[in-house]
């Protein structure tokens, strides 16, 4: 029996993006069935991109499951319109259904309802399952079928990463078992540690970059990793329209060849340029060997030399730690695992190679592997007590006469060079002295150990006069002064006895200096710090002004622990003290699903309503967040408005410096 060969990656059955110029990049399309993760910043990069994903899928008459929290749905519907898609048809022919989740603690109310095509859940993560579930036995069967959730970001606002990564990994399988092929969009505002949690949840990464070159705003696109393809690409410019919908217009990749654009031309997004009649129309060969980039990236330029060289001499040990080193700066994760893949190249040629399995430890810890950066780490630690034994043989094998035991010939002086410098080095390594064999004239002891002459000032035979602190009188005592008497090379002196006698005091003054220093706060006041602050956080309501606090509308609502009945605010000498009252216990949360109760403080630090978030009449520029379960904080985050956004996008709040 032999068995099959696996399927090559051009064989996948794919489907557009729906972004224009973003196909040529991963082989035609996304594979059927993948679910991709599409992370950048907040904005509408992300948010065009899974709309015009959508909008490809309803144009082709295929079917579409939205997941939304923080994104109205009516801006989504319009954007959908703007990408030449009717929703309103989809809607009515049942081919589009919407999921609305809330994210919060509501335990009395259903955990999912219907209303048309929308699917409305509130509370955990499981209620946002059912409403998906609901919604995919509510779309027909035998369609193409894509999802595109924006729900990640949002969720980890109230739940831990395990939970939404679990979550994640859940999804996928569901969605993939129904047929569909499905984006996520995540936030790049999470740590590193974050992201690469949901990087092995899914089938592949989608890197939508901004930032700012002068006074231009400039995005780029690339796809980290996708199952089956083919994706060594670099970032792509990607261009935007006022109506948030992009198309990839810096380069399109292909087998042979690479297209450049000049200005990209943005009234038309619906289908993908090629040919002689498109905007992209010189060809360029790829150059062999790469170019080099010109650009301000360091990396970048790094790894094109190591590339160049590898070329030359794939064995350049050099020039593969170099790259190894330069891919696992970006810190991706597709380039750290290149950086390990080149580390492991390394050492087929060279596992002794200085800093190899350090560097190695430091990728697979960044990765999350553990034993496999403890692995590396003890190898590193093998390898430099195999090197520190090497050189100890080394030096046994070759012993040198030390000469401190006989007495150093007079007539040796005479016949030294006349500038009483030992002849020059060659190279950048340490020469061993010769050594005289058996029978050789005492004339040329001692010029090795610099006790030429029975001087201990003289100039003449430093090779070691130095080191060991017997060349000149007050120059070259590394290692006569190692413990004050000079007995590191049995050339004791009084001369040192009496600096130690002259500062013994110190060995008595400074530890009794330090004790009093230490003693200093126990012997002052008893008082504590918090005594300056009239308001204290211990959940005493006692030292507050009753003037501070303020009744709220007494009111029954669903959930009586987080009902507020009373709230103030002061200030307590250097930082604002907030009251808060509700009607059950404050923080309790819920056990089946598991949720945390969260309570938010909106403040308007310059008090003018037309800036900021809005919310109740106020222009918020600052949000105090504070969650909790089983009546302990568990969060307390501080979060500052982004003035680029609009008033009512909740997408806006950003965590505060």
């Amino acid at each position: 029996m032999t068995a099959s060969p696996a399927t090559p990656p051009g064989d996948l059955k794919r489907i557009p993006s729906g972004v224009p110029g973003f196909d040529a990049m991963i082989q035609g399309g996304f594979p059927v069935g993948a679910s991709i993760l599409v992370q950048g910043p907040s904005g509408k990069e992300k948010d065009g991109f899974l709309v015009q994903f959508v909008a490809e899928g309803l144009r082709r008459g295929g079917a579409a499951l939205v997941v939304l929290t923080s994104l109205p749905r009516a801006r989504f519907q319009d954007a959908l319109r703007a990408a030449d898609a009717n929703p309103d048809r989809a809607l009515e022919e049942r081919r589009l259904r919407f999921v609305e989740w809330a994210a919060g603690s509501d335990e009395g109310g259903p955990p999912a309802e219907a209303d048309g095509g929308t699917f409305r859940a509130s509370g955990g993560l499981p209620n946002a399952t059912i409403a998906i579930s609901q919604a995919i036995e509510a779309l027909p069967a035998g369609l193409e079928r894509r999802a595109a959730l924006e729900i990640l970001s949002p969720a980890l606002l109230t739940a831990d990463r395990a939970t939404v990564a679990g979550f994640t990994r859940a999804m996928r399988r569901i969605l993939e078992r129904f047929g569909f092929t499905s984006l996520f969009a995540l936030d790049n505002s999470h740590e590193a540690s974050v992201a690469s949690s949901f990087h092995r949840a899914v089938d592949g990464v989608v890197e939508i970059e901004r930032g700012r070159e002068g006074n231009e705003v400039v995005r780029r696109i690339a796809v980290l990793s996708l199952k089956g393809t083919e994706a060594d690409r670099g970032p792509v410019r990607l261009a935007m329209r006022a109506d948030g919908l992009i198309r990839a217009v810096g380069a399109a990749f292909d087998d042979t060849s690479v297209r450049r654009t000049g200005s990209p031309d943005l009234s038309d997004l619906d289908s993908e340029p090629s040919g002689q009649g498109s905007t992209e129309s010189r060809l360029a060969p790829p150059p062999k060997p790469p170019e080099r980039p010109k650009g301000d990236d360091p990396i970048a330029r790094r790894l094109a030399v190591a590339n160049e060289r590898l070329l030359l001499d794939p064995n350049d040990t050099d020039a593969l730690f170099v790259k190894a080193a330069s891919s696992a700066r970006r810190g991706r994760r597709q380039d750290l695992l290149t950086a390990i893949s080149t580390l492991d190249t390394l050492a087929q040629v060279d596992e002794s190679y200085p800093g190899l399995w350090r560097l190695k430890a430091k990728i697979y810890g960044g990765l999350g592997e553990r034993e496999k950066a403890e692995e590396c780490q003890v190898r590193a630690a093998e390898m430099d007590h195999l090197k520190e034994a090497a050189g100890k043989r080394s030096a046994k094998s070759r012993p040198v006469r030390d000469g401190l035991d006989e007495e150093p010939s007079v007539e040796s002086v005479e016949e030294l060079p006349a500038r009483g410098r030992a002849p020059p080095r060659r190279g950048d390594h340490a020469v061993e002295p010769t050594v005289s064999a058996p029978g050789v004239s005492a004339e040329r002891r001692g010029i090795t150990n610099g006790l030429s002459a029975k001087s201990l000032r003289g100039g003449i035979g430093q090779t070691n006069g130095l080191t060991n602190g017997v060349a000149a009188l007050r120059r070259g005592l590394t290692n006569g002064l190692t413990n004050g008497n000079g007995f590191t090379n049995g050339l004791g002196a009084g001369r040192f006895r009496r600096e130690v006698a002259a500062t013994k005091w110190k060995l008595y003054v400074i530890p009794l200096l330090s004790v009093a220093m230490l003693m200093l706060p126990l012997l002052g006041s008893s008082g504590t710090a918090t005594d300056r602050y009239p308001i204290r956080i211990d959940g005493n309501v006692g030292d507050w002004n009753p003037a501070a606090i303020a009744a709220e509308v007494q009111s029954v609502g669903p959930n009586p622990d987080v009902d507020i009945v009373r709230f103030g605010i002061a200030d307590n000498v250097d930082y604002l003290a907030f009251f808060l009252e509700v009607n059950g216990a404050a923080l309790r949360g819920g056990d089946l699903p598991p949720t945390v109760d969260v309570f938010r403080v909106f403040l308007d630090t310059d008090r003018s309503s037309s800036t900021g978030y809005r919310v109740d009449g106020l222009g918020a520029d600052r949000m105090l967040q504070v969650s909790g379960w089983h009546g302990a904080v568990n969060t307390s985050t501080l979060f500052e408005w982004d003035t680029n956004r609009d008033a009512f996008d909740w997408r806006g709040w950003t965590k505060g410096t």
